[in-house]
């Protein structure tokens, strides 16, 4: 577990390693994020789980490419619970999983409040007490967003979005479930490096 974390760290400081040279440093900011989820069903037993809810938090660095495009990255934990239908004579079954996830995508502004970002993710199983597939793999995110900056070097952002998870799986491609955010609403506050 410690491996994965220190991974994920380095994967996500990775870009202010890399474009390190530039004179712009970039944003630094967290999340929230709540919204709907789906499961694309493959398997048979999971037929009867339903997505019950999801809740994100995590953390973004965003930086400069060039004008009005940035280059976003970051480490996000989201927490998804799921319910499976049974018969009348018994109680439905909970089961619930933790995914983190670190994106590798853009962000390009239009106008003076307005943003559509999008690319991959690599998604971590950490807990799974759902018999859904593991969501060990790359994914792909996207949205769009309004943005409200202040002179103080702080920004506000608001982002619906939707993101499919191990679209490429690590690990064997049949009977792969994969979990669809639709809806997802994504809260930020960002602040100037």
């Amino acid at each position: 577990m410690k491996s994965k974390l220190y991974f994920s760290i380095l994967v996500c400081l990775l870009p202010a390693i890399v474009f390190g040279q530039f004179s712009e440093r970039g944003k630094i900011g967290v999340t929230y994020s709540f919204g709907g989820v789906s499961l694309l069903r493959q398997q048979d037993f999971s037929k009867n789980l339903n997505p019950n809810s999801s809740k994100t938090a995590g953390l973004v660095y965003l930086h400069p490419v060039k004008e009005n495009l940035e280059f976003e990255t970051g480490l996000t934990f989201s927490l998804f619970s799921f319910y499976e239908k049974t018969d009348a004579e018994t109680k439905d079954k909970m089961g619930s999983m933790t995914l983190v996830d670190v994106p590798f995508g853009v962000r390009a502004t239009f106008g003076k409040y307005f943003f559509i970002n999008g690319g991959g993710m690599l998604d971590l199983s950490t807990t799974n007490s759902s018999p859904i597939s593991s969501q060990k793999g790359i994914g792909l995110y996207g949205g769009l967003g309004v943005v409200a900056d202040f002179d103080f070097g702080g920004s506000l952002f608001l982002n619906p979005y939707a993101k499919l998870h191990s679209l490429i799986p690590f690990g064997s491609w049949k009977g792969q479930d994969r979990i669809l955010e639709t809806l997802g609403v994504k809260i930020g506050m960002t602040f100037k490096l």
